[in-house]
């Protein structure tokens, strides 16, 4: 809801690197009031860019495009998927997290729910794009494989406050360099978010600090308890969140 309200008036890209900076500067300063440090190895650092390209830029940046054009009810339903693909993609890539009759019965009655929760009358007035709904499938699948992949690499080697705080770093430097590229390809340019209503900004600001900073304070320990598939089944929450 609050990237619906947001991208009314502040460009994709702008609304990204806003969430990603408020989240970047609160986890690292978290991180370093409990007497942690980022990794200075270069294998290390170059894996929490990787994630932080995938589960943090990316799909945000695609998600804010995507509802544009979308209503946020049909995109948090879209974003549903996100277990389906992590299971598929940690059969694969993990060891102890095989596909299961239970976990395909579970996510099947999930999904279900979903779409119960999601067929009512829409306005008529709002016209659903295709390309929106697809961007926002090409952003859950980018949440899931990075998921994954921060279970397989860093999940276990490093505090999950540590994963965090170094994956935002540079997830709001790709949104830095997504502003400044999106008016040279015929987007619109950064604006002053202050002077626009007080919702627009104060949506932006909300999205930033509890939406993403306060997320991230728990996701990755989330991850490392419970696995990638398991953490992943937080987006069956955010329909109803969204609709309500």
């Amino acid at each position: 809801m609050l990237i619906r309200i947001g991208v009314e008036e502040i460009p994709p890209s702008q609304l990204v690197f806003i969430r990603t900076l408020i989240a970047a500067i609160g986890l690292n300063l978290v991180m370093l009031l409990r007497g942690k440090r980022l990794p200075t190895d270069a294998a290390t650092l170059r894996t929490l860019f990787i994630i932080g390209f995938f589960n943090g830029t990316i799909p945000y940046l695609l998600i804010a495009i995507g509802e544009q054009t979308i209503t946020s009810s049909l995109a948090s339903v879209i974003q549903a998927v996100v277990p389906m693909f992590s299971l598929i993609i940690a059969h694969f890539a993990l060891p102890d997290e095989h596909i299961t009759p239970n976990k395909v019965i579970g996510i099947v009655l999930g999904f279900i729910g979903v779409l119960i929760l999601v067929v009512r009358p829409e306005d008529a007035s709002k016209q659903n794009d295709v390309w929106g709904a697809i961007a926002i499938i090409i952003a859950s699948f980018s949440y899931a494989s990075a998921t994954v992949y921060t279970r397989r690499t860093v999940t276990g080697r490093l505090d999950p406050i540590v994963i965090a705080a170094g994956t935002f770093i540079p997830a709001t430097l790709f949104a830095l360099m997504f502003m400044v590229l999106e008016p040279l390809v015929g987007g619109q340019p950064a604006l002053d978010i202050f002077a626009l209503e007080t919702g627009v900004w104060a949506s932006a600001l909300m999205l930033g600090f509890f939406n993403t900073f306060i997320a991230y304070l728990f996701f990755y320990y989330i991850v490392q308890q419970l696995g990638a598939f398991r953490a992943s089944n937080v987006t069956y929450v955010v329909p109803v969140v969204a609709i309500l």
